[in-house]
């Protein structure tokens, strides 16, 4: 279900300043945000001349089903619990349509490790900021580019915790990866694969000869095989596309054996 609702500056939003405890349950089954979204101190700790209360930190997971930012993601304050961004692990795209000055993604002194934002895709206009996150890891300026529309679009990715430190810490990318880079830890994380993916996360291999269930490779990527496939042992169960072409399909060889008894049967009647 696509559901659009109001980020900041926009409908019922367009004068409030910051996301908070009190508007941050209009955001609930959004999967689109037509607006801005700006998390600052008093987004988190409250605010008692406004009387706006503390948020909880569980209150941001509202953002997971979020996929899409029309307007500019700005974050200077995040619970100290949150080790990364993960309430928007699902955001795909951020337009930049309404901007800060120029720029459209910033995260700034933050005490996260990592950025988790493992579904983005595209920055589509603006700037990008990372900057004054002291225990921040696995971003590089570099990275940055491939998100992208246009090469007037620049990253300022700094005062972070630099290279050297990180992988001292074992802060680095999972094996699994390829050089471009990731998101955080984990298999999961990579922005692309090194060898083969099944569903969210990299992979060493696919299940081709062994292993439950069976799978093909497509375009590098592990494919279940259809549960109709006779399961092969020494040889694949099935060939990509997996759900039209098995090797052998199990009904298939029950009809075989149906009517080889059935022949066997005609042949001792007969006889």
């Amino acid at each position: 279900m696509f559901t659009v609702c109001n980020g900041l500056g926009a409908g019922e939003l367009t004068h409030t300043l910051s996301i908070n405890a009190t508007n941050i349950g209009s955001f609930k089954n959004c999967t689109k945000i037509s607006g801005d979204i700006t998390i600052i101190h008093t987004s988190i700790h409250g605010d008692p001349y406004t009387n706006t209360p503390k948020m909880e930190p569980a209150q941001l997971d509202v953002f997971k089903t979020v996929k899409e930012i029309t307007g500019h993601l700005w974050i200077q304050t995040w619970p100290e619990s949150m080790s990364s961004l993960s309430p928007f692990e699902n955001l795909e795209i951020i337009r930049g349509r309404t901007k800060r000055g120029i720029r459209t993604v910033v995260v700034t002194k933050l005490n996260i490790d990592y950025l988790g934002l493992r579904s983005l895709k595209e920055i589509s206009d603006g700037e990008v900021v990372i900057i004054k996150n002291q225990n921040l890891c696995y971003t590089e300026q570099s990275h940055w580019n491939r998100f992208f529309k246009s090469e007037t679009q620049t990253a300022t990715v700094s005062e972070n915790t630099n290279a050297t430190t990180c992988a001292l810490r074992k802060k680095t990318c999972d094996r699994k990866c390829t050089v471009d880079g990731c998101w955080g830890p984990g298999p999961d994380m990579c922005f692309a694969c090194r060898d083969y993916s099944r569903g969210e996360s990299c992979v060493d291999s696919c299940n081709i000869l062994e292993g439950n269930p069976r799978e093909a490779v497509m375009n590098k990527t592990c494919m279940e095989c259809d549960p109709e496939c006779l399961r092969m042992n020494g040889t694949a169960t099935c060939r990509a596309p997996v759900r039209v072409s098995s090797s052998v399909k199990e009904n298939t060889l029950d009809i075989m054996l149906s009517t080889f008894r059935d022949i066997i049967d005609v042949l001792i009647l007969t006889s």
